[in-house]
């Protein structure tokens, strides 16, 4: 999204960007910040009020947890575009939610979407899925896949490898749906676990979680690198035997699309959301069911082999980042008469 942020900011097409603590957002060029500063919504409902109530925007972008933002938004402009983008498939995070947080869920997802003009998924899965939980959405989905930034096609990875050894990677943060309970079972499981380390990106290497993760698989910290969180992943990428991911379910994996863009054998399992979509582009793929450790384990254990970057181009056309951006574009600029402005806001 930071991506995204930047050219509607060059267009002059984003006024303003309101954030929490996201990771490159004080970067973006002549783009006003706006740090709402507060992990849930509702803490930061009065200073996003306060903020746009002077924001001269005529339409908004929201997005993550902020689309519960659209009430607020709503009541303040009340003739603005609101346009929602979520990042996850509900039903699967529901099944992980507690009752009570299940129906806070629920509640604040629909009334953000009775407030929105429309609402963009990653998927037709997702916008299925959303569908089957909120009567009368369907009109207002938007699906937009996400998109393989223009610079990855020039990337050229530097010829050493970060890491003497030959590893498996795998970039993802400590979420329950991303199963690293399974990743690091299947990985003490392979015998991939002889002759290539597991490195992965977005996990502290002080995780307390993860380290017992680690500890219950017999799993030695030579065995398991930890990255933590890192700007640029292209040459981890590039030079791994394998990218693996094993969520349990997805919006749609950017990791997956930037290890398709660099040729590169992908092991992932077949689970809920957009994934699947992308595979339907991406030959150099291996799926197993969610869960499935032993499945997993010897799936990670055959040897690597890229794609030449040419025919990865010619595969994932789908996923192209000026296409993706137009309608973006397209769907955030109101009809002629629909609106006070054509100038979005942010989310």
């Amino acid at each position: 999204m930071m991506r995204l942020a930047t050219r509607l900011s060059a267009e002059e097409r984003l006024s303003r960007l309101y954030t929490g603590s996201c990771q490159g957002a004080d970067r973006l060029p002549l783009l006003p910040l706006v740090n709402l500063d507060a992990t849930r919504a509702l803490q930061a409902a009065p200073r996003f009020a306060s903020a746009i109530a002077n924001d001269p925007a005529g339409g908004y972008l929201l997005t993550l947890g902020y689309v519960n933002l659209a009430p607020v938004l709503r009541l303040w402009r009340p003739r603005a575009r609101i346009v929602l983008r979520l990042g996850n498939t509900v039903t699967p995070e529901l099944r992980i939610l507690p009752a009570p947080a299940r129906l806070r869920y629920l509640v604040s997802l629909r009334l953000a979407a009775h407030f929105a003009d429309r609402i963009i998924v990653q998927s037709r899965y997702m916008g299925e899925d959303l569908a089957g939980h909120l009567h009368g959405v369907a009109p207002k989905l938007e699906v937009v896949y996400n998109f393989i930034e223009n610079d990855l096609w020039d990337y050229r990875p530097p010829p050493s490898r970060p890491l003497a050894d030959p590893y498996l990677f795998c970039a993802a943060n400590m979420k329950p749906q991303k199963g690293f309970d399974v990743l690091l079972a299947a990985y003490a499981r392979s015998p991939r676990r002889k002759t290539a380390r597991l490195v992965i990106a977005g996990v502290d290497p002080a995780d307390a979680a993860f380290t017992d993760l680690m500890r219950q698989n017999k799993l030695g910290e030579f065995e398991v690198v930890r990255l933590g969180f890192i700007p640029e992943i292209y040459g981890w990428i590039a030079h791994a035997e394998t990218c693996v991911l094993a969520s349990r379910f997805e919006g749609f994996s950017n990791f997956l699309l930037e290890a398709a863009a660099l040729g590169k054998r992908i092991v992932a399992t077949d689970c809920p959301g957009g994934n699947g979509e992308f595979f339907e582009h991406y030959p150099n793929v291996e799926t197993v069911p969610v869960n499935e450790v032993e499945e997993l384990a010897e799936a990670m254990a055959t040897q690597r082999h890229d794609l030449d970057r040419a025919e990865t181009y010619r595969f994932l056309k789908a996923f192209n980042e000026d296409q993706i951006y137009r309608r973006y574009k397209d769907i955030l600029t109101p009809k002629t008469g629909t609106g006070p402005s054509t100038a979005p806001g942010a989310d």
